[in-house]
């Protein structure tokens, strides 16, 4: 499990901006989108993209991160490769890594941002929110494109 430290920190940073993110998940941008898309627009790859990844557990960050989720992110072809290799290969070491008694979730927490000086799209760290630890997958907007 390597975690890259300016990563660490500036998910740490957006982290503490954060207003709201319980109760926010993909699976609701995909009921949404569910509902409101015509049958045309469910054949898109962003819709079966939602549809793929909204069953992996994750709590989506309120504010930008559920907009930029919302409209198109996820398209990103790379951007999905990262997020699927982060759930399939490393969540569970992440989980293990958390101090026992001291979770706040083990649900993933997505944020997205734009950090110029990371080179990847996806980063997964363990950051400290309410002095608990919980996993970020800062995903980096300007690698995204």
């Amino acid at each position: 499990m390597e975690q890259n430290k300016r990563a660490k920190i500036f998910a740490q940073e957006e982290l503490e901006k954060l207003i709201s993110w319980r109760g926010n998940s993909l699976e609701q941008i995909f009921e949404i989108k569910d509902e409101i898309y015509s049958e045309e627009k469910k054949k898109s790859k962003g819709f079966k993209t939602l549809e793929r990844l909204k069953d992996y557990p994750n709590h989506i960050a309120g504010g930008n991160t559920w907009l930029k989720v919302s409209r198109g992110l996820l398209e990103n072809e790379s951007v999905v490769e990262q997020i699927d290799r982060f759930y399939k290969d490393e969540h569970k070491s992440f989980i293990m890594a958390m101090r026992p008694g001291h979770i706040l979730t083990d649900k993933p927490i997505w944020i997205v941002a734009n950090i110029p000086e990371l080179e990847e799209a996806v980063y997964p760290v363990i950051a400290k929110y309410a002095k608990k630890d919980c996993i970020i997958l800062l995903i980096n907007e300007g690698e995204a494109v």
